[in-house]
This record gives structure tokens, sequence and C-alpha cells, in this order.
């Protein structure tokens, strides 16, 4: 496809190369408005640019090779918000799904996931301008209600609920706690908060496989109610809870933890040179990739430990998380394991389904995918990746189009506002739930906003 402007020629690549892709690709261009010759945000009007300046601009920069100063500044703006714009109508959305009660979907996970995703607001409020903290009203009634469903131990989830997920769960209440406790202006609401927080990471830290290191499942986590299996899933839910819940003070503590939890990560990877479960690596694609468990496992191939998006990017986390312990987050990128699980990302890129995956099962796990690709390449700095033909894709910016192209927008009938939501539609692993796929892909637009400088 290709644009022509006074003579000049110019490909879609170079266009999105110098980020004057929404001007042009309309395809793209969700919630898009041209009315008196200027561009307009949807649904709120938040910026306004004349078109023919703009493309004398881009025109004039482009025929002597280039870029307008300032205007990649301002059209960046654009995207962001753009993004925010989605973001906001998803929370619209989220928020009407809340029950009488203060949960949402009547499940301590959920609820977690969604107070998580308010919290993680780039800009800390709505576009109307309210904060979102401990004291908004309807947040402060999510908290209340999760923190009711805390036991005796320190787990936070439903024990009446089947199947159970005490680690998940736990984990996801958290991370979640974790961020209200940034958020709130209390000192002594902050110390009952650390008390729950405290309580819940001792409670994790025991789940931990901790008996003997020949064992394949050693340092791994499970979903907490079978204690002799584990998976990279369940661990890498634990170790960011551990993590974004980590302070000074309890550093020195948990080396152990993040010790033998880089034995159970490593024992994921297939790579011959790092994993020592020779039974199945010797006979794996030595790839770099991931797998679900130490054990061969894979969603992907029930016959064969096949790497797979979801885990490899969940794997890669774990590393990261893993080898900044060691430093106070300084990450060894030149660690085979890390350097060989890039490798496989880069070369295996794709937003169409989780790759590895194979027929309508690349649907499954979908949005997590995208939630996982978003902290991990964040996490990790790089802000472009080269797929196996050598194209070099910002993944950020596909990511975050995407998802706006995905997002199903409506005007809710009993309120005064534009909400979005996202569906799998070939949906496994509880990803046919509107509620978390929704939650998934606000944290990845959150997780990969650029930050505040």
């Amino acid at each position: 496809m290709f644009a022509s402007f006074g003579g000049w020629k110019y490909s879609t690549v170079e266009i999105f190369d110098k980020g004057f892709f929404v001007l042009f690709l309309f395809s793209e261009c969700q919630g898009l408005n041209l009315k008196n010759n200027c561009l307009r945000t949807q649904p709120k009007n938040k910026l306004k640019i004349p078109l023919c300046l703009i493309c004398f601009l881009v025109v004039a920069a482009s025929s002597i090779g280039q870029e307008p100063a300032g205007l990649g500044e301002l059209l960046k703006d654009y995207e962001n918000q753009r993004v925010l714009a989605a973001i906001d109508r998803g929370l619209n959305w989220l928020k009407l799904q809340q029950g009488v009660n203060g949960l949402f979907r009547d499940h301590p996970r959920m609820t977690a996931l969604v107070i998580s995703a308010f919290l993680k607001h780039p800009t800390g409020k709505s576009s109307g301008g309210t904060e979102y903290s401990d004291e908004t009203p309807f947040l402060k009634k999510a908290i209340t209600s999760l923190l009711e469903f805390s036991n005796q131990e320190g787990s936070i989830y439903d024990e009446e609920k089947l199947p159970r997920s005490p680690c998940s769960d736990t984990s996801f209440a958290i991370m979640a706690l974790g961020l209200v406790k940034q958020k709130t202006k209390g000192e002594n609401q902050r110390g009952e908060y650390q008390k729950y927080i405290n309580k819940a990471r001792n409670y994790i830290k025991d789940l931990q496989n901790k008996v003997n290191e020949n064992d394949k499942y050693y340092g791994g986590i499970g979903y907490g109610s079978r204690e002799t299996v584990n998976d990279l899933l369940n661990l890498s839910f634990a170790l960011q809870a551990i993590r974004e819940s980590e302070s000074k003070e309890s550093y020195e503590d948990d080396t152990i933890i993040w010790d033998r939890a880089l034995t159970f990560v490593s024992r994921c990877q297939n790579l011959s040179d790092k994993n020592d479960r020779e039974q199945w690596v010797s006979n794996g694609p030595n790839d770099g990739g991931f797998v679900y468990a130490p054990s061969g496992e894979s969603k992907a191939n029930k016959k064969a430990p096949t790497s797979y998006a979801s885990m490899t990017y969940t794997g890669l986390l774990c590393l990261l998380l893993c080898e900044s312990f060691d430093k106070y987050d300084e990450i060894d990128r030149y660690d085979i394991r890390i350097t060989r699980a890039f490798d496989w990302i880069s070369q295996n890129y794709s937003l169409e389904g989780n790759h590895g995956m194979k027929g309508r099962q690349a649907k499954h796990d979908l949005y997590y995918t995208y939630y996982m690709m978003a902290k991990t390449l964040s996490l990790f700095g790089e802000d472009t990746i080269s797929d196996s033909r050598g194209n070099e894709h910002k993944w950020y910016r596909e990511l975050s189009a995407h998802l706006m192209q995905e997002q199903v927008v409506e005007d809710a009938s009993n309120e005064q506002l534009v909400v979005g939501y996202w569906k799998n539609s070939e949906g496994g692993w509880r990803e046919r739930d509107t509620l978390l796929t929704t939650c998934y892909a606000i944290l990845a637009l959150e997780e990969g906003f650029p930050k505040q400088k």
C-alpha cells in the first residue's frame, strides 16, 4: 500500500516508521473523526489538529529527508491519547460489572485483577479527573470485599469455590494490595495493608517445593491445592507477587526463594546448555522457548515438549525477576537463558495467536499472552524486536494498535459514557470470560505505556 503526495510516493512502512501512520492508515484509526478538516479523538475531543497543516509538514519534511521538529512528538502524543481513551473505555465497562457485594464475578482473583487495572492507569485518574485510590468509593468497596477472603494462614482465596487455586488467587491479591498501599494517603491504612501483604507473602513462599533438589519440581509452586504438582504459570504469579511487594527489609530473606525458583524455571526451558532434565530436553527442539513444567509438559503438544509463546514470555519474565534479584534490579542480559528466550520471542513474534499452539488452540490464552508480552518486554527494556525475516517491529505500537482495533465499543444504555471490552471467541483456559480478557487487555496497554520521564 502506498500514499502519494506532491509527486512523492511513500510506502505505509515508511510512514509507519516516521510515526505518521495514524494520519494515513485509516483502517488502524479506531475512533477517528474527520470534521471541519480536523482530526479529533473519540469519545473526548482532546486533540485537534488541522489536517492541511500536518499533511504540508509531512510532505515538506519527507521531501528533504527530515522529520519536522516537534511533529513526531505531537503525533506520539496523539497515539498515547488514543491508548488512554481505549483504557478508559475498558475501565468504564469493568466498573459496570461490579456486584452489589463489591466483588467482580464474585471471585477474589477477578476482583484483584480489576483493582490492579484501575490502579495501574498511566495517569492515575479517570478521563473525568477522578483519582483512583482506596478512597474511590467503588474501589474501596472492592478492596474491603477482597480482604474478607483473607484466611488465618495468610492466603487470600475462596475456600468454597472449586477448583481451588490458592496460589494464583493469593498472588493476584498481593499485587493488587501492593498497588493499593502505594496509592493510599493514610499512614495507618498503609500499615494495615502491609500486614495482609506480609502474611500472604509468607503463605506463598511456604508453598515452594524445597525438599529435594533432585526432584524435578524442586523450586516450583503449583495451584496450592496439590503439593506434588508444580508449574511455570503458578510459579510466575508467585514470583511477580513476591517481587512487586518486596521491600529492602525482605530482600536478604528471600535469597533462597529466588535461587530455588531459578532452578525450576531453567528446567522448563528448551535449552540443553542449562536444563538438566535430559529425559525430555535431549528430544526437544533446543530452541530456547519454554514449556509448562519441568516434566516436559506442553499445552501446545501432548506428545512432544513444544515451546509456545504464552509460556516463553512467562519464562523470560521469571528469568528477569530471578536475575535482577541477584544485583537488585540489574539484569544480566547476556545470560544464555535470557538471550535464547528473547531470540525465540523475536523469531516467532506474532499478534495473531499464541504461537506454537495449533488450529483453534492458537487463540487459547491469547490475551494472557498479550499481557505477558507487554510486562516482559517492558521489563527487558526492548522497544523494537526483529522477527525471523529480519523485519523490525515496534512491538508496543503494534500491540496497542491491534488491541484498539479488537476492542468492542458500545454506549452504556443506563450511563452517560462509552464503554469497551475485549472478547476471545476461541477462548480456552478461562478466557471465555470477557471480564478476564478485558482485564488482560487493559493491563497490557498499561504495562507498555510510555513511562513519565
